[in-house]
């Protein structure tokens, strides 16, 4: 019951902000990971619309989303410890040096445009990074330290948004919303209310 309580909010909610101009892959990128806080989650996704239409913004998600990708997929214990020793190149210990600076200024509920402005001093580690290092070798350790590297970096954005969410168009809000019976219209139509009014409260 909880559960689907919580699922009818999320979508109530992601209709809500997408109504209100912003466009879904950014709503459903932020609700991705924060659905549990809607007011941080609307705050988060009113920035993250503003954030979009600039310079810096896509060139940070494109950066994000280069090591995930390399990573989906493979076995890549994040609880793995990266090992500078192992180290063969220049570009992966400025990158490492890169995501410790980073990794050290992001927190939990941190604002989106904190995090990009701070997540920009990766993209030139990690440009430099896929230019001239061969993530894919063939010495298990080198392999292994790599990925660990780029999965600490890929999971970076975890409790802000969603990167994979960007590419996935299926499912608008509209036709999440699932009908309901006759029983439970008066309920839902009194709860659209209530978000509404609450998140034009939150937003204004």
């Amino acid at each position: 019951m909880i559960k689907d309580v919580h699922q009818f909010v999320t979508r109530r909610l992601e209709q809500f902000l997408v109504d209100k101009g912003i466009s879904p892959e950014v709503v459903r990128s932020v609700l991705a990971e924060r659905a549990n806080l809607p007011c941080l989650a609307a705050k988060t996704a009113n920035k993250m619309e503003a954030l979009s239409r600039g310079k810096l913004f896509p060139k940070v998600v494109e950066a994000y989303s280069r090591p995930t990708r390399i990573v989906r997929g493979k076995d890549v214990n994040p609880a793995v410890e990266v090992d500078e020793s192992a180290f063969e190149t220049v570009e992966e210990r400025a990158l490492w040096n890169a995501f410790k600076s980073v990794n050290n200024k992001i927190h939990p509920g941190i604002e989106v445009d904190d995090f990009v402005e701070i997540s920009a001093l990766l993209v030139q580690p990690l440009e430099d990074f896929f230019n001239n290092v061969f993530v894919m070798v063939e010495e298990e350790r080198i392999r292994k330290n790599r990925l660990a590297l780029l999965k600490k970096i890929a999971d970076l954005p975890k409790g802000l948004f969603g990167k994979n969410q960007f590419n996935n168009r299926e499912n608008t809000p509209h036709e999440l919303l699932r009908a309901t019976s006759s029983g439970n219209k008066l309920r839902r139509i009194r709860l659209d209310l209530y978000i509404h009014s609450s998140m034009e409260i939150l937003l204004n």
